[in-house]
């Protein structure tokens, strides 16, 4: 199964490393796509440098 994270961040902002592939889906909203299986754990990190 994949589970869809959505993460809002506000101003200008831009992802500097991550565990799996992000996709900015518009100004303020990231999200990424993550493979879990059936009854199974998945960790997700992620760095973000935003400014005002």
């Amino acid at each position: 199964m994949t589970v869809e994270i959505r993460e809002t961040i506000y101003g200008s902002w831009e992802v500097l490393n991550s565990s799996f592939p992000p996709t900015k889906l518009d100004a303020n909203t990231l999200s990424f796509s993550v493979p879990v299986a059936a009854n199974g754990k998945a960790t997700v990190t992620y760095r973000v440098r935003s400014r005002w």
